[in-house]
Protein backbone atom coordinates (compact mmCIF):
# COMPACT_ATOMS: atom_id res chain seq x y z
CA UNK A 1 0.00 0.00 0.00
CA UNK A 2 3.05 2.29 0.09
CA UNK A 3 2.25 3.62 -3.36
CA UNK A 4 -0.81 5.43 -1.95
CA UNK A 5 -0.48 8.72 -0.07
CA UNK A 6 -3.81 8.21 1.69
CA UNK A 7 -5.91 5.13 2.40
CA UNK A 8 -9.41 4.65 3.83
CA UNK A 9 -10.67 1.13 4.58
CA UNK A 10 -14.36 0.44 5.29
CA UNK A 11 -14.87 3.80 6.97
CA UNK A 12 -18.26 4.55 8.52
CA UNK A 13 -19.69 7.47 10.47
CA UNK A 14 -22.78 7.49 12.69
CA UNK A 15 -24.14 10.62 14.37
CA UNK A 16 -26.79 10.82 17.12
CA UNK A 17 -29.27 9.48 17.49
CA UNK A 18 -28.46 6.69 15.00
CA UNK A 19 -28.02 8.38 11.65
CA UNK A 20 -25.44 6.72 9.40
CA UNK A 21 -23.75 9.36 7.19
CA UNK A 22 -20.99 7.17 5.75
CA UNK A 23 -20.87 3.39 5.41
CA UNK A 24 -18.08 1.08 4.20
CA UNK A 25 -16.10 3.80 2.40
CA UNK A 26 -12.80 2.50 0.99
CA UNK A 27 -10.59 4.91 -0.95
CA UNK A 28 -6.92 5.10 -1.91
CA UNK A 29 -5.18 8.12 -3.47
CA UNK A 30 -2.09 8.16 -5.68
CA UNK A 31 0.52 10.93 -5.26
CA UNK A 32 -0.39 14.05 -7.23
CA UNK A 33 -3.98 12.96 -7.84
CA UNK A 34 -6.64 15.69 -8.02
CA UNK A 35 -9.99 14.38 -6.83
CA UNK A 36 -13.30 16.14 -6.33
CA UNK A 37 -16.08 15.00 -4.00
CA UNK A 38 -19.61 15.41 -5.35
CA UNK A 39 -22.93 14.77 -3.64
CA UNK A 40 -26.24 16.19 -2.51
CA UNK A 41 -26.56 18.32 0.60
CA UNK A 42 -26.18 16.12 3.66
CA UNK A 43 -24.54 13.27 1.74
CA UNK A 44 -21.44 13.47 3.92
CA UNK A 45 -18.93 15.37 1.78
CA UNK A 46 -17.74 17.63 4.58
CA UNK A 47 -17.69 14.72 7.02
CA UNK A 48 -15.48 12.74 4.64
CA UNK A 49 -13.01 15.63 4.36
CA UNK A 50 -12.92 16.13 8.13
CA UNK A 51 -12.11 12.45 8.56
CA UNK A 52 -9.32 12.65 5.98
CA UNK A 53 -7.90 15.72 7.70
CA UNK A 54 -7.88 13.94 11.06
CA UNK A 55 -10.33 16.45 12.54
CA UNK A 56 -13.02 13.81 13.07
CA UNK A 57 -11.56 10.64 14.60
CA UNK A 58 -14.72 9.06 15.99
CA UNK A 59 -15.28 6.71 13.08
CA UNK A 60 -15.61 3.06 12.14
CA UNK A 61 -12.90 1.49 10.02
CA UNK A 62 -9.48 2.97 9.28
CA UNK A 63 -8.34 6.23 7.66
CA UNK A 64 -4.64 7.08 7.54
CA UNK A 65 -2.18 9.05 5.43
CA UNK A 66 1.18 7.67 4.40
CA UNK A 67 3.85 8.35 7.09
CA UNK A 68 5.35 11.81 6.63
CA UNK A 69 2.34 13.19 4.75
CA UNK A 70 0.91 16.48 6.03
CA UNK A 71 -2.82 17.03 5.45
CA UNK A 72 -4.23 20.54 5.06
CA UNK A 73 -7.89 21.31 5.63
CA UNK A 74 -9.92 24.46 4.99
CA UNK A 75 -13.28 24.29 6.80
CA UNK A 76 -16.46 25.61 5.21
CA UNK A 77 -17.02 27.98 8.08
CA UNK A 78 -14.05 29.92 9.50
CA UNK A 79 -13.37 29.69 13.23
CA UNK A 80 -13.77 33.29 14.41
CA UNK A 81 -13.19 34.81 17.81
CA UNK A 82 -16.62 36.11 18.79
CA UNK A 83 -15.04 38.50 21.29
CA UNK A 84 -13.41 40.42 18.41
CA UNK A 85 -14.86 42.52 15.61
CA UNK A 86 -14.15 41.99 11.89
CA UNK A 87 -10.92 43.98 12.01
CA UNK A 88 -9.72 42.05 15.05
CA UNK A 89 -10.31 38.68 13.39
CA UNK A 90 -8.55 39.79 10.20
CA UNK A 91 -5.55 41.00 12.20
CA UNK A 92 -5.43 37.66 14.01
CA UNK A 93 -5.36 35.80 10.67
CA UNK A 94 -2.60 38.10 9.44
CA UNK A 95 -0.62 38.03 12.66
CA UNK A 96 2.74 37.63 10.89
CA UNK A 97 2.12 40.70 8.75
CA UNK A 98 0.82 42.68 11.73
CA UNK A 99 3.86 41.75 13.81
CA UNK A 100 6.20 42.58 10.92
CA UNK A 101 4.58 45.98 10.50
CA UNK A 102 4.91 46.63 14.23
CA UNK A 103 8.58 45.63 14.06
CA UNK A 104 9.18 47.94 11.10
CA UNK A 105 7.52 50.80 13.01
CA UNK A 106 9.75 50.00 15.97
CA UNK A 107 12.85 50.11 13.77
CA UNK A 108 11.86 53.51 12.39
CA UNK A 109 11.11 54.78 15.90
CA UNK A 110 14.46 53.48 17.13
CA UNK A 111 16.27 55.78 14.70
CA UNK A 112 14.97 58.73 16.75
CA UNK A 113 16.40 57.44 20.02
CA UNK A 114 19.44 59.39 21.35
CA UNK A 115 21.48 56.21 21.74
CA UNK A 116 20.24 54.52 18.53
CA UNK A 117 22.58 51.95 17.00
CA UNK A 118 22.27 53.08 13.39
CA UNK A 119 24.55 50.36 12.09
CA UNK A 120 22.49 47.58 13.67
CA UNK A 121 19.19 49.08 12.50
CA UNK A 122 20.50 49.58 8.97
CA UNK A 123 21.84 46.01 8.94
CA UNK A 124 18.43 44.65 9.91
CA UNK A 125 16.74 46.60 7.13
CA UNK A 126 19.40 45.58 4.60
CA UNK A 127 19.08 41.91 5.55
CA UNK A 128 15.31 42.04 5.02
CA UNK A 129 15.71 43.81 1.67
CA UNK A 130 18.26 41.26 0.42
CA UNK A 131 16.08 38.31 1.39
CA UNK A 132 13.08 40.03 -0.16
CA UNK A 133 14.87 40.67 -3.46
CA UNK A 134 16.13 37.09 -3.63
CA UNK A 135 12.61 35.78 -3.03
CA UNK A 136 11.12 37.96 -5.79
CA UNK A 137 13.84 36.94 -8.25
CA UNK A 138 13.32 33.24 -7.57
CA UNK A 139 9.52 33.60 -7.83
CA UNK A 140 9.81 35.47 -11.14
CA UNK A 141 12.09 32.76 -12.52
CA UNK A 142 9.59 30.09 -11.46
CA UNK A 143 6.75 31.93 -13.20
CA UNK A 144 8.78 32.13 -16.41
CA UNK A 145 8.95 28.34 -16.26
CA UNK A 146 5.18 28.18 -15.60
CA UNK A 147 5.78 26.82 -12.11
CA UNK A 148 3.10 28.65 -10.09
CA UNK A 149 3.52 26.35 -7.09
CA UNK A 150 7.26 27.01 -6.98
CA UNK A 151 6.66 30.74 -7.25
CA UNK A 152 4.27 30.65 -4.31
CA UNK A 153 6.84 28.76 -2.26
CA UNK A 154 9.54 31.35 -2.96
CA UNK A 155 7.17 34.22 -2.20
CA UNK A 156 6.40 32.60 1.14
CA UNK A 157 10.08 32.96 2.07
CA UNK A 158 10.01 36.74 1.62
CA UNK A 159 10.27 38.55 4.98
CA UNK A 160 6.85 39.97 5.84
CA UNK A 161 8.50 43.17 7.06
CA UNK A 162 9.77 43.94 3.54
CA UNK A 163 6.80 42.94 1.38
CA UNK A 164 5.74 45.65 -1.04
CA UNK A 165 3.58 46.02 -4.14
CA UNK A 166 5.87 43.73 -6.18
CA UNK A 167 5.25 40.87 -3.75
CA UNK A 168 1.47 41.32 -3.79
CA UNK A 169 1.46 41.57 -7.61
CA UNK A 170 3.42 38.32 -8.04
CA UNK A 171 1.29 36.62 -5.41
CA UNK A 172 -1.82 37.66 -7.33
CA UNK A 173 -0.35 36.27 -10.55
CA UNK A 174 0.42 32.90 -8.95
CA UNK A 175 -3.03 32.69 -7.37
CA UNK A 176 -4.65 33.31 -10.76
CA UNK A 177 -2.55 30.68 -12.57
CA UNK A 178 -5.07 28.39 -14.26
CA UNK A 179 -3.12 26.72 -17.07
CA UNK A 180 0.35 25.75 -18.18
CA UNK A 181 1.87 25.66 -21.64
CA UNK A 182 4.57 23.17 -22.50
CA UNK A 183 7.61 24.66 -24.24
CA UNK A 184 9.43 22.99 -27.14
CA UNK A 185 12.75 24.01 -25.53
CA UNK A 186 14.30 24.06 -22.07
CA UNK A 187 13.04 27.51 -21.09
CA UNK A 188 11.60 30.73 -22.58
CA UNK A 189 14.09 33.41 -23.60
CA UNK A 190 11.69 36.32 -22.98
CA UNK A 191 8.20 36.71 -21.53
CA UNK A 192 5.64 39.53 -21.73
CA UNK A 193 1.97 40.13 -20.91
CA UNK A 194 -0.31 42.69 -22.55
CA UNK A 195 -1.50 45.57 -20.40
CA UNK A 196 -5.15 44.59 -20.84
CA UNK A 197 -4.41 41.04 -19.69
CA UNK A 198 -5.61 39.37 -22.91
CA UNK A 199 -2.33 38.00 -24.21
CA UNK A 200 0.89 36.42 -23.01
CA UNK A 201 3.92 36.08 -25.30
CA UNK A 202 7.17 34.17 -24.98
CA UNK A 203 10.16 33.45 -27.20
CA UNK A 204 11.89 30.10 -27.50
CA UNK A 205 15.51 29.12 -27.83
CA UNK A 206 14.96 28.41 -31.54
CA UNK A 207 14.11 32.13 -32.17
CA UNK A 208 10.34 31.66 -32.46
CA UNK A 209 7.68 33.79 -30.74
CA UNK A 210 4.39 32.38 -29.45
CA UNK A 211 1.40 34.49 -28.37
CA UNK A 212 -1.19 32.87 -26.09
CA UNK A 213 -4.70 33.73 -24.97
CA UNK A 214 -4.16 34.57 -21.30
CA UNK A 215 -7.56 33.24 -20.24
CA UNK A 216 -7.40 29.85 -21.96
CA UNK A 217 -3.74 29.25 -22.75
CA UNK A 218 -4.52 28.60 -26.42
CA UNK A 219 -2.14 29.77 -29.17
CA UNK A 220 -3.22 33.03 -30.81
CA UNK A 221 -0.24 33.61 -33.11
CA UNK A 222 3.24 32.32 -33.95
CA UNK A 223 5.99 34.49 -35.40
CA UNK A 224 9.31 33.69 -37.04
CA UNK A 225 11.79 36.15 -38.55
CA UNK A 226 14.67 36.71 -36.15
CA UNK A 227 18.15 35.45 -36.95
CA UNK A 228 19.30 35.65 -33.31
CA UNK A 229 17.80 34.81 -29.91
CA UNK A 230 14.81 36.98 -29.02
CA UNK A 231 15.64 38.66 -25.71
CA UNK A 232 12.98 41.38 -25.42
CA UNK A 233 9.19 41.39 -25.92
CA UNK A 234 6.75 44.28 -25.45
CA UNK A 235 3.05 44.63 -26.27
CA UNK A 236 1.51 47.81 -27.64
CA UNK A 237 -0.89 49.72 -25.38
CA UNK A 238 -3.94 48.13 -27.04
CA UNK A 239 -2.43 44.64 -26.93
CA UNK A 240 -2.84 44.09 -30.69
CA UNK A 241 0.81 44.49 -31.69
CA UNK A 242 4.03 43.02 -30.37
CA UNK A 243 7.60 44.33 -30.54
CA UNK A 244 10.55 41.97 -30.26
CA UNK A 245 14.28 42.62 -29.95
CA UNK A 246 17.08 40.10 -30.49
CA UNK A 247 20.73 39.45 -29.66
CA UNK A 248 21.79 40.91 -33.02
CA UNK A 249 20.24 44.33 -32.32
CA UNK A 250 17.24 43.78 -34.63
CA UNK A 251 13.73 44.88 -33.62
CA UNK A 252 10.57 43.50 -35.27
CA UNK A 253 6.95 44.56 -35.05
CA UNK A 254 4.12 42.03 -35.39
CA UNK A 255 0.35 42.23 -35.82
CA UNK A 256 -1.26 39.75 -33.42
CA UNK A 257 -4.73 39.92 -35.00
CA UNK A 258 -3.61 39.06 -38.55
CA UNK A 259 -0.44 37.22 -37.57
CA UNK A 260 1.56 39.25 -40.08
CA UNK A 261 4.95 41.00 -39.70
CA UNK A 262 4.67 44.80 -39.75
CA UNK A 263 8.31 45.82 -39.86
CA UNK A 264 11.93 44.96 -39.11
CA UNK A 265 14.90 47.27 -38.55
CA UNK A 266 18.41 47.35 -37.12
CA UNK A 267 18.03 49.21 -33.84
CA UNK A 268 21.53 48.63 -32.44
CA UNK A 269 24.92 47.35 -33.48
CA UNK A 270 24.72 44.64 -30.83
CA UNK A 271 22.01 42.97 -28.76
CA UNK A 272 18.91 44.78 -27.50
CA UNK A 273 19.29 44.93 -23.71
CA UNK A 274 15.99 46.63 -22.87
CA UNK A 275 12.86 47.80 -24.62
CA UNK A 276 9.94 49.93 -23.39
CA UNK A 277 6.87 51.62 -24.88
CA UNK A 278 5.53 55.02 -23.85
CA UNK A 279 2.23 54.82 -21.98
CA UNK A 280 0.33 56.08 -25.03
CA UNK A 281 2.25 53.66 -27.27
CA UNK A 282 3.60 56.36 -29.59
CA UNK A 283 7.31 55.95 -28.77
CA UNK A 284 9.39 52.79 -28.53
CA UNK A 285 12.59 53.10 -26.48
CA UNK A 286 15.42 50.62 -26.93
CA UNK A 287 18.73 50.27 -25.09
CA UNK A 288 21.55 48.28 -26.63
CA UNK A 289 24.79 46.64 -25.65
CA UNK A 290 26.45 49.24 -27.88
CA UNK A 291 25.73 51.90 -25.21
CA UNK A 292 22.99 53.77 -27.09
CA UNK A 293 19.44 54.52 -26.00
CA UNK A 294 17.25 55.21 -29.01
CA UNK A 295 13.67 56.46 -29.34
CA UNK A 296 11.59 55.29 -32.30
CA UNK A 297 8.22 56.26 -33.71
CA UNK A 298 6.24 53.08 -33.02
CA UNK A 299 4.03 53.59 -36.10
CA UNK A 300 6.67 54.42 -38.73
CA UNK A 301 9.67 52.87 -36.94
CA UNK A 302 11.62 56.07 -37.74
CA UNK A 303 14.39 57.19 -35.36
CA UNK A 304 13.25 60.13 -33.22
CA UNK A 305 16.23 60.67 -30.94
CA UNK A 306 19.24 58.87 -29.49
CA UNK A 307 21.35 59.15 -26.36
CA UNK A 308 24.89 57.94 -25.87
CA UNK A 309 25.72 56.39 -22.52
CA UNK A 310 28.98 57.71 -21.08
CA UNK A 311 30.22 54.26 -20.16
CA UNK A 312 31.00 51.47 -22.61
CA UNK A 313 27.59 49.90 -22.24
CA UNK A 314 24.24 50.72 -20.68
CA UNK A 315 23.65 48.96 -17.39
Amino acid sequence: MAQYVYTMNRVGKIVPPKRQILKDISLSFFPGAKIGVLGLNGAGKSTLLRIMAGVDTEIEGEARPQPGIKVGYLPQEPHLDETKDVRGNVETAMADVTEARARLDAVYAAYAEPDADFDALAAEQESSRNAYSASLLAASSALRLHDAAGARWHLGLAPAIARGWEWFYLRGVTDRSQWTHGLPSDKPQALAASRDGRHVAFSTIDRKIVVLDAAEGSVVARFEGHDDSVLQLRFSADGDRLFSGDAGGVVCRWDIVSGAPLGRFQAHGDRVDAMRLARDGSILATAGWDGFVRLWDSATLALVHEFRERTDRLL
